[in-house]
């Protein structure tokens, strides 16, 4: 797929907005999908119209370096103007160097809300329709799968970021 390469073709962005969809979390299928959801309002994606991965002590610039790039080429329509609309990406970074994994991938659809106002972005090498945004029922976990805390409980954990969020704010 050469829109997963780079800017070889620009790539088409529109977004406008739609009624409201009801549960965001609830529209993802079940493979390929994104999400970036908090109280309600959020994000969510799927499809990959562009995809970047990258490594190494250098790997934020080069994804900066690529995202740049994509942006600068892309074609923009975009009728709601609120923060999450237009071109998007979802981002993943490594914490060591050392370690592959960090990734920006560009899904072909994003369904959005922010205070109240509703939207859909498709992107992709050319205009397509608009999907149908059908709710999908959740799956439930395969059989054999636990959900337990780790080494740390959950209290001792939520502690520990509180503790952790306290030192960045104060430098």
């Amino acid at each position: 797929n050469p829109a997963l390469d780079a800017a070889s073709e620009p790539l088409v962005v529109r977004s406008e907005r739609i009624e409201d969809p009801g549960e965001l979390l609830a529209l993802l299928p079940p493979h390929d999908a994104l999400a970036w959801v908090h109280g309600g309002d959020g994000l969510v994606g799927w499809g990959r119209a562009a995809e970047f991965r990258t490594s190494g002590g250098d790997r934020f610039s080069k994804a900066s370096a690529w995202w740049k790039d994509l942006a600068a080429h892309a074609v923009i329509r975009d009728d709601v103007d609120v923060p999450g609309t237009g071109l998007i990406t979802f981002g993943s970074f490594t914490f060591s160097d050392d370690a592959d994994g960090s990734v920006l991938i560009v899904p072909e659809v994003v369904i959005g809300r922010r205070d109240g106002v509703a939207w859909i972005t498709v992107i992709g090498l050319g205009i397509t329709s608009t999907p149908d945004l059908t709710p999908h029922p959740a799956s439930p976990p395969a059989d054999g799968t636990t959900f337990a805390d780790g080494p740390i409980d959950s209290v001792h954990w939520q502690g520990l970021v509180a503790q952790a969020v306290s030192r960045i704010e104060a430098g």
